[in-house]
């Protein structure tokens, strides 16, 4: 959007991490990792770190559509705190459909 002189307004200043508390409980939420681009949908990985402090692997974590910290309200970040899930051990192998692992094919 254009400033009230015609010139262009200022990019929106980067955010680091937001604070946020639900239910009383303190949570810290910082970008983890980003993807996309021209072609295909932009997704950010947000953490959440309980407590205030960001230190330390998150508790929780989870994808979402968007491109920065800053383009998420605080509404938008407490549903996906909400919509978090503990973080996957490093290591163990994704597997879609558990039980194709526990059977081989004959």
């Amino acid at each position: 959007m254009a400033g009230l002189d015609g010139s262009p307004a200022a990019p929106e200043p980067s955010v680091d991490e937001v604070q946020l508390v639900v239910d009383g409980q303190e949570w810290v939420t910082r970008v983890m990792g980003m993807t996309g681009g021209a072609r295909s949908t932009p997704l950010v990985l947000l953490g959440f770190w309980e407590g205030g402090a960001a230190s330390g692997p998150p508790q929780r974590e989870t994808l979402v559509v968007g491109q920065a910290l800053a383009d998420f309200s605080e509404g938008d970040l407490v549903l996906a705190l909400s919509a978090s899930s503990p973080p996957r051990e490093e290591g163990r192998s994704t597997t879609i459909f558990a039980e194709t692992g526990e059977r081989r094919r004959k």
